[in-house]
C-alpha cells in the first residue's frame, strides 16, 4: 500500500457519486483500491469534476527514478554514523547485553552501577532507533528501487487539494526523502526555467526568506562553490549541510553542474518546487478583485520585468512598524518586526480562521525556530499589532472571512451540520 507503483496507475474516471465512492483509479489491486477513493475524506460528500480528474490522471503518468548520486552520499554517510539534517543515523552501537566480566559480577556496587549505565545506553539506542525509522525506510526503498521506473497514484482531500496515495518516495516528504527522486524524463532549460533554477539553488540554501532576486545572485556568485559540492560532496559537506534543505541544495548541486555548468547532461530532471505567496490571501483576494491583496500576493503583472516579486509577510510588518508610529507603547516589540517569521505565523493562521491565542502560539514557535526568545506581554501586543496590519495588507480578504464566519453561524444556528458550494471549475465541496 506505502510502496511506489512499477506500473502506470489506472486513470481516474468521472462518476455521478461522492468522491470517496469512486473507487476507479490509482492501485492496480482492488483490494487497494476499495480502500482508496478518489477523495481522502470517508465522512464529506464532495464530488470533483472533469478538471480535477485531468490533473489527477496527469500526476500519476509521470516516471520517477531514484537519484543514485544522493543514494550513494547517504549510504556513505549511514556508514560513518554521521547525520545531516533530516537525514538521521544511530551514532553508536547496539548495546551489549550480559558478558559482564567477573571482576564487575563479583562487585555488587559496581555491577549495579554498571547495569544502571548500560539500561541508560540501552534506552538511548532505542530513542536513536525510532528517530531514525524514516529515514532507514526511506534508504532502504530507495535501494529497493534503485533501478527501477516507478509512479505515484494520486487522490484529493475535500477541499480538492492534491496528495499521493503513497508514503514513501514522494516530494510530500522530508527535505532528505525529496532529494532521493527525480524525474524519469527531463527537460531543455530555457531563459524561464534558468531563472527558476537558479532561485530554488539559492533558496535551497538560503530559505525564502530572501527575495527572487537575492536567491539569483546567491546562486551566479557560488558557481565555483557549487561546483566543488558536486565534484566532491563527501570533502564540502560542512559546507551543504548548513544549507537550509541540505540534500535538496546538495541534489541541485548535481543537477547544475552536469546540466549548465559542464553540460555533459542536456535534460534537467530535478524537481522544483514552487510555493505560492500566503495562497488563501491569493485565492480570496482574487475572487475579490482586490488590488491591494491581489498586488502583495504576486497576482498583478510586476511594474518592471526584473522587479522582486511582493513579499506579503515582510510587508505586514512594514504595516505594523506604520501603524506603531512612535507611540513609545510598542518600543518593547520593534525589534520583533525585523523577523519575517512574525508575518508569516501571522498570516499564515488566519487565513484558517485562527484565534489570537493561536496566532500568539504561532508567532512564539516561530520565533523559537529563528532562536529567539519573547516575553508573553510583548507577545500579546505583538499579536494585536501584527492582526491589524495583515487586515490592511489583504483587506477585502478579511472582510471575506468575516463573512463566511457569520454564514457558517448562521447554518449552524439552523441546525445545518455542513455547508456545500459548487467552484467555478465543477466540483462540488461538501
Amino acid at each position: 500500500k506505502s510502496f511506489p507503483l512499477i506500473d502506470t496507475p489506472l486513470d481516474w474516471v468521472s462518476e455521478d457519486k461522492p468522491g470517496r465512492l469512486n473507487k476507479s483509479g490509482g492501485y492496480h489491486l482492488p483490494q487497494l483500491r476499495k480502500l482508496n477513493g478518489m477523495c481522502r475524506n470517508f465522512e464529506s460528500d464532495s464530488t470533483f469534476g472533469a478538471k480535477a480528474i485531468d490533473l489527477l490522471n496527469t500526476l500519476q503518468q509521470t516516471a520517477w527514478r531514484v537519484d543514485q548520486r544522493i543514494l550513494d552520499i547517504a549510504e556513505q554517510l549511514e556508514q560513518k554514523r554521521i547525520s545531516v539534517g533530516s537525514f538521521a543515523t544511530i551514532e553508536i552501537d547496539r548495546p551489549e547485553q550480559g558478558n559482564m566480566p567477573a571482576h564487575i559480577l563479583e562487585d555488587e556496587e559496581r555491577h549495579k552501577a554498571e547495569k544502571r549505565r548500560r539500561h541508560e545506553l540501552h534506552q538511548r539506542y532505542i530513542e536513536l532507533k525510532n528517530k531514525t525509522y524514516r529515514t532507514r525506510q526511506a534508504v532502504s526503498l530507495a535501494k529497493e528501487y534503485k533501478f527501477k521506473t516507478f509512479f505515484l497514484s494520486w487522490s484529493l482531500d475535500w477541499r480538492g487539494r492534491f496528495y499521493a496515495q503513497q508514503t514513501w518516495l514522494s516530494m510530500e516528504s522530508t527535505d532528505f526523502e525529496r532529494s532521493l527522486i527525480k524525474f524519469r524524463d527531463g527537460c531543455k532549460l530555457n531563459k524561464d526555467s534558468l531563472w527558476w533554477c537558479k532561485a530554488a539553488i539559492g533558496a535551497a540554501f538560503k530559505g525564502t526568506g530572501d527575495s527572487f532576486s537575492a536567491r539569483i545572485k546567491w546562486t551566479e556568485d557560488n558557481q565555483e562553490l557549487i561546483r566543488s559540492i558536486a565534484d566532491d560532496p563527501i570533502s564540502t559537506r560542512k559546507v551543504w549541510q548548513e544549507a537550509k534543505n541540505p540534500w535538496q541544495f546538495l541534489q541541485l548541486c548535481y543537477e547544475w553542474n552536469d546540466v549548465v555548468i559542464t553540460q555533459k547532461e542536456k535534460f534537467w530532471k530535478v524537481p522544483i518546487g514552487v510555493d505560492s505567496t500566503a495562497s488563501g490571501f491569493q485565492l480570496l483576494s482574487a475572487m475579490r478583485r482586490d488590488p491591494v491583496g491581489m498586488k502583495y500576493a504576486n497576482l498583478l503583472e510586476p511594474e518592471t520585468d526584473d522587479a522582486a516579486p511582493q513579499d506579503a509577510y515582510i510587508r505586514v510588518l512594514e504595516e505594523a512598524k506604520a501603524l506603531a508610529g512612535n507611540d513609545p507603547k510598542y518600543d518593547c516589540i520593534i525589534p520583533y518586526l525585523k523577523y519575517r517569521s512574525v508575518g508569516k505565523g501571522a498570516l499564515m493562521l488566519s487565513i484558517y480562521g485562527g484565534t489570537p491565542v493561536g496566532i500568539r502560539e504561532e508567532i512564539k514557535e516561530r520565533l523559537a525556530g529563528d532562536h529567539v526568545q519573547i516575553a508573553w506581554n510583548d507577545l500579546v501586543k505583538l499579536e494585536k499589532l501584527v492582526s491589524r496590519a495583515a487586515r490592511k495588507v489583504f483587506p477585502a480578504a478579511f472582510e471575506s472571512l468575516d463573512w463566511l464566519k457569520k454564514v457558517a453561524q448562521v447554518h449552524h444556528k439552523q441546525g445545518a451540520t455542513s455547508i456545500t458550494w459548487t467552484t467555478p471549475t465543477g466540483d462540488s465541496i461538501h
